[in-house]
């Protein structure tokens, strides 16, 4: 999955406004892009959908709120890089253009 990391860093943002630590963000990846959604129950649901290239079959895979912004943070590049092969697998987050600096995110089981 290859996204704008402006995009991402905001989208994420608002998700975190619904979601508490213990409520993860789900990334559903596609060939049309991934939406990010999180759901909570006493307050209700957000979602969105964010342009991107990906390829491979579609997946959802869920990630901690806090840690995903921390990954996304720390790449100094314009666009965020997420290298998974199953959604219960570790991810591998990096730059678009440089995989000198790589975050390594561990999924939540949904």
């Amino acid at each position: 999955l290859a996204v704008d990391k402006a995009a991402l860093l905001e989208a994420v943002g608002r998700a975190a406004l619904v979601a508490e630590d213990h409520i993860p963000v789900r990334l559903a990846m596609h060939s049309g892009g991934v939406e990010l959604s999180v759901i909570r129950q006493e307050v209700g649901e957000a979602s969105e959908l964010l342009e991107a290239e990906y390829s491979g079959d579609d997946m959802t895979i869920a990630f901690n709120t806090r840690y995903l912004m921390d990954g996304i943070n720390s790449v100094d590049d314009d666009q965020v890089v997420l290298e998974t092969s199953d959604p219960l697998k570790p991810g591998l987050m990096h730059g678009g253009s440089s995989d000198q600096y790589r975050y390594l995110l561990m999924p939540v089981r949904l």
